[in-house]
């Protein structure tokens, strides 16, 4: 969990500004903003600026370290706090511009990073994916969007029909939405997306979930993983109701090599796994094989590979 951090930036002697604030959850937090780039009367500035940061619970002086950093190097700072160990904890961070003639920029109104985030997990109840998360603080927030994708790096589509609406509070806040319909044996991936009153927003994730459990609505039998494999791979297969069950191994020339499964299952979920030893417990040689499941009204054929 992450300590709060906020922010407050306000330089006379710019004309825009961005700070950001990022705790790394091991009591070190980076600071980066935009370097004075005008004077108070937006003509370049050409003299040498300095910037203090502060930082306390409560504001206070003196700043961190003086001279900190000037116009010719980048504009961020990183700072190592015990205080930011503690989840309860809340730092506030002011960053103020110094002339070379030593004015220094008044501190100005606060700025909060709108959600502090303290979990973001996915849980699987009967079929169907939770996704919970828990905010200490949230300012200034219209709401939430929840996004999947079937792949990590793919595209994300918003899941939930409506906004999420968010509380708009400064105390620790849980949140649930339930994915209803995802698929059995596919691996889905979900982010959380912020939406803040100023039309920003902030993503969260992905976090990943393999839909292993259910009742389906048909017999389904999955892609074995891994694949291709050595020495042990695994076999999953649903049935919607209480079934005889037959799966079999075959190689390329159509030999039967193995019985993995026969007998009556239950309606639900099962995996059996194949460690590559033929019905007479002889490990069979790599490359191409098949794997065949029955039941009744239903088969189907995948192909595996072993690889030495």
């Amino acid at each position: 969990m992450r300590a709060y951090i906020h922010i407050i930036i306000f330089f006379l002697l710019i004309t825009a500004s961005l700070v950001i604030a990022k705790s790394e959850g091991n009591g070190f937090s980076t600071i980066i903003w935009d370097p004075v780039t005008t004077d108070i009367n937006g003509d370049p500035e050409t003299g040498t600026i300095y910037y203090y940061i502060y930082c306390q619970e409560t504001l206070s002086y003196p700043p961190l370290q003086s001279e900190i950093v000037g116009t010719t190097t980048n504009a961020a700072f990183v700072h190592y706090d015990d205080r930011l160990l503690d989840p309860e904890v809340t730092l506030y961070y002011t960053v103020t511009a110094v002339d070379e003639f030593g004015n220094e920029s008044p501190l100005g109104e606060e700025h909060t990073l709108p959600v502090e985030l303290s979990s973001f997990e996915l849980e699987l109840l009967e079929g169907k994916v939770q996704v919970e998360w828990n905010v200490h603080s949230e300012q200034d927030m219209l709401g939430y969007n929840v996004l999947r994708s079937e792949t990590k790096d793919g595209s994300y589509k918003k899941i939930n029909t409506h906004i999420i609406q968010s509380s708009n509070s400064t105390t620790l806040k849980q949140y649930s939405f339930i994915d209803e319909k995802p698929e059995l044996f596919k691996t889905y991936y979900y982010k959380l997306l912020c939406l803040n009153i100023d039309g920003t927003t902030q993503i969260f994730g992905p976090q990943e979930i393999l839909v292993d459990k259910g009742l389906p609505e048909t017999f389904l039998v999955a892609q074995n993983y891994p694949n291709p494999f050595n020495p042990v791979t695994t076999i999953m297969y649903a049935l919607p109701e209480a079934s005889p069950v037959h799966i079999s191994i075959f190689n390329l020339q159509g030999k039967h090599v193995a019985t993995l499964v026969d007998a009556e299952k239950p309606a639900g979920t099962h995996a059996v796994s194949w460690s590559g030893l033929n019905d007479n417990h002889i490990k069979v040689a790599s490359g191409v094989y098949f794997y065949k499941m029955s039941a009744p009204g239903f088969k189907q054929v995948k192909k595996m590979i072993i690889t030495k």
